[in-house]
């Protein structure tokens, strides 16, 4: 009877044993999975603002330039001075 019951326990704690590792081996590769899908969609959004950002800086330096050409055509100024105009306020 000792036998049978020692087997029993055996048993039990094998079988609670193994479902327990199996149950932390699924949980770690859904942790797994579920880290490399935010660090794409991190890296996704890093990217595209990191775009935006410089389509912005590059609209800007557009308008900026465009501003000075008018004023240039307004004023009679000679293409060099211009240039530098635009040169000094992009720098800045």
């Amino acid at each position: 009877m000792k036998k049978l019951r020692s087997k029993l326990i055996l048993l039990t704690l094998g079988t609670g044993l193994g479902a327990l590792i199996l149950i932390i081996t699924v949980s770690l590769f859904s942790i797994n999975r579920y880290r490399a899908q935010l660090l794409k969609l991190n890296r996704d959004v890093i990217f595209t603002d990191h775009d935006k950002n410089v389509k912005n800086q590059v609209e800007n330096v557009i308008s900026l330039i465009e501003g000075v050409y008018k004023y240039q055509q307004a004023n009679n100024l000679a293409d060099e001075q211009g240039k530098e105009m635009v040169g000094t306020l992009v720098m800045n």
